[in-house]
């Protein structure tokens, strides 16, 4: 017996007359070709409708979700995106990523470092990107395909096809927004540039779809695609990935372009212009004096020929998690491979040949379907081929195919229905269909819903990557600097120990543990520690400079200042070396030179709240009342509960001249 929403929305179904579409984008909300029904009515709002509230739902327990990971470096202690009409910082910070940068200043504009704006942007654009797909869905499955209109069939009525191709496009969007391996990238903020580039990227296709499919005038397509074009260039300043869009397009018109419409040299150009917009993204590299090697390899620490091979069993990875997602994983530990006759490589070529295969033999009977995954894998390219990623594997590069994947996973449950005998009960299949559908979209959506409270926090999300990683140093090492910001040292300190266990070799764990070590006063251990990732790393500006600093606090002060000119010579811009070689100079009494330290470390990083103490402090020795009553009360206004700046504030408050009346 069929649920009352599912009888509801077959109802609406019973309703429908879809047709052609027609021009403009408006054209694309109408549904599929079928035969033999009265008007539409409420089904063309419902699809989007039910798309938008299952995302929402699915993701209305994250707006508190904190900053993780590289939101820490990107967002909360990133300067350049503090003010979102600084346009020339933000162009300096990533040009290639200019767009996803800007908002995220315009979210720090509007709402400071409150996760809840942040969210919302990342779920909004996520929705859109759900109803993106759903509307790309509904244009291709109303394409004709084969050469002409689809052949009349008994079931091609009311209760049948036509039911069938109108729940098509609503699968396709419903499993984009509700499938749980999207959450690394809505619900991990710094990921926005995955999801807004994907936007970007769906909005082109679909315009370009509805200029190729629809039945628009010819001003109309023009303006179709030139704005596809526009949305082609937005996404190339969003990220990198977007760079395959053009063999998307390429493949768009080659999988569904009418038979009899011809191939003009204008829609030739036209791909063209698509294929010279996608060199923006090495124009704008090497304009800025990066490195070719760069571009083409994001670390020199994996051979691209071992990336590649590793690649092939990745992606059968991230073909299960679509069809199983369980044991999602922030950082995965996977293992690289470097022989092409390894069996996990041959297995995973055997796999990835046979559906691809499929792609081909499906190409004229379902060629969404086809479509679909042949776009998998466009989509993929940049991450998963030759260009080595310094982690093989992450499910936020999953979220662009996932649109894919939707369309092919949507047509074959349609075609599956298909095989569902009518004769007696000509409403069943697309009843079994429908009840699919909506079964699966709240299986994926509760998954999604019971993933998204692992993000909750810093300590629950690294937690959860120790118990599905628990061989990898790096987990333990984010995980320690969590608890060490909450004032957990010692746990903090067992996890950085931990961590140099799995990897004698972890800088990151080393200086870390240093750090910790140095704020306790243990400053000999310390300096050891710092000695190693020297010796590990010998241009490490962060060892060089704490190791010059401990030194100067065991009476070594030349040492200390030796080292610390020297992690400046490495890393001008390095904020804290300025702010322990002004620590040094102050120990010397050198004041004008510390007060020149402490303001330069200020200038690269405003919020070092101790270089702004340690300049108040200068500027009281050199008895410059009111500048270091400025910076103290801004100091306090920033930071309230650091007694220390209080109490020196009111210091100075009682030394500086009453102002005359």
């Amino acid at each position: 017996m069929p649920s009352a929403a599912v009888r509801a929305a077959d109802g609406v179904i019973r309703e429908m007359n879809p047709h052609r579409a027609g021009p403009g984008l408006t054209a694309i909300m109408t549904t599929p070709p079928d035969t033999g029904a009265g008007p539409i009515r409420t089904w063309g709002c419902l699809h989007p409708v039910l798309v938008v509230l299952a995302g929402a739902l699915c993701y209305a327990n994250t707006l508190q979700a904190s900053f993780h990971f590289d939101d820490h470096r990107r967002i909360t202690e990133n300067h350049a995106v503090r003010n979102p009409w600084d346009l020339r910082a933000i162009w300096q910070q990533s040009p290639t990523r200019f767009l996803t940068y800007w908002t995220l200043a315009l979210n720090c504009r509007c709402a400071g470092l409150r996760v809840r704006g942040y969210h919302l942007f990342n779920i909004a654009v996520h929705l859109l990107n759900g109803l993106l797909v759903w509307m790309l869905a509904t244009r291709l499955a109303a394409a004709r395909t084969g050469g002409g209109p689809r052949p009349h069939r008994p079931r091609d009525g009311p209760a049948g096809g036509g039911g069938l191709d109108a729940i098509l496009p609503l699968a396709a969007g419903l499993l984009f927004t509700c499938h749980p391996v999207q959450t690394q990238a809505v619900t991990y903020i710094i990921q926005r540039a995955t999801s807004l580039a994907a936007f970007f990227y769906l909005l082109a296709l679909l315009c370009y779809a509805q200029a190729l499919l629809g039945r628009a005038s010819h001003p109309a397509r023009r303006i179709l695609n030139a704005a596809s074009l526009g949305a082609a260039i937005a996404a190339m300043f969003t990220k990198e990935i977007a760079v395959t869009l053009p063999v998307a397009l390429l493949l768009l018109d080659l999988f569904f372009r009418p038979p009899e419409s011809p191939r003009k040299i204008a829609r030739w150009l036209l791909l063209a212009a698509f294929f010279a917009v996608a060199l923006i993204v090495p124009a704008v590299w090497l304009t800025r004096g990066s490195p070719v090697d760069a571009l083409v390899s994001e670390t020199d620490a994996i051979p691209r020929g071992i990336y590649l091979l590793t690649q092939f069993r990745v992606l059968v990875t991230y073909l299960r998690l679509l069809v199983l997602p369980v044991s999602q994983n922030l950082d995965y530990d996977y293992p690289c491979i470097a022989t092409p006759f390894d069996p996990r490589v041959l297995a995973s070529v055997a796999v990835l040949g046979l559906i691809l295969t499929g792609a081909w033999r499906l190409f004229r009977p379902h060629r969404m379907a086809a479509f679909g995954m042949v776009f998998f894998f466009v989509a993929l390219a940049v991450e998963s081929s030759v260009v080595p990623i310094r982690d093989v594997i992450a499910e936020h590069r999953l979220y662009l195919p996932m649109a894919g994947f939707a369309m092919a996973a949507a047509a074959g449950l349609t075609a599956t229905a298909r095989l569902i005998p009518a004769q007696r009960h000509p409403a069943l299949p697309r009843r079994v269909l429908l009840a699919a559908v909506v079964l699966l979209a709240a299986v994926l959506g509760t998954a999604t819903h019971r993933r998204n409270t692992v993000w909750r926090d810093e300590e629950t999300l690294w937690r959860d990557v120790i118990r599905k990683s628990p061989g990898k140093a790096r987990p333990h090492v984010c995980l320690g600097v969590t608890l060490a910001r909450r004032g957990a040292v010692d746990a903090a300190l067992h996890e950085y120990r931990r961590a140099i266990e799995l990897r004698a070799d972890d800088v990151e764990a080393l200086n870390n543990m240093a750090t910790l070590l140095a704020q306790q006063g243990r400053l000999e251990t310390a300096a050891a520690h710092y000695a190693r990732v020297l010796e590990l790393k010998p241009d490490n500006v962060h060892a060089l400079s704490n190791l010059g600093l401990a030194l100067a606090q065991l009476g070594r002060a030349n040492d200390g200042l030796t080292l610390c000119l020297r992690a400046i010579r490495q890393d001008p811009r390095h904020a804290n070396a300025h702010n322990n070689l002004g620590f040094i100079y102050t120990q010397q009494g050198r004041h004008a030179d510390a007060v020149r330290h402490f303001s330069h470390a200020l200038a690269i990083q405003p919020a070092l709240f101790e270089a702004r103490y340690n300049l108040a402090k200068s500027l009281a020795d050199r008895r410059e009342w009111a500048q270091a009553a400025m910076h103290l009360r801004h100091l306090t206004a920033a930071h309230p509960d650091f007694e220390p700046a209080r109490r020196l504030l009111e210091e100075i408050e009682g030394k500086m001249p009453t102002p005359s009346r």
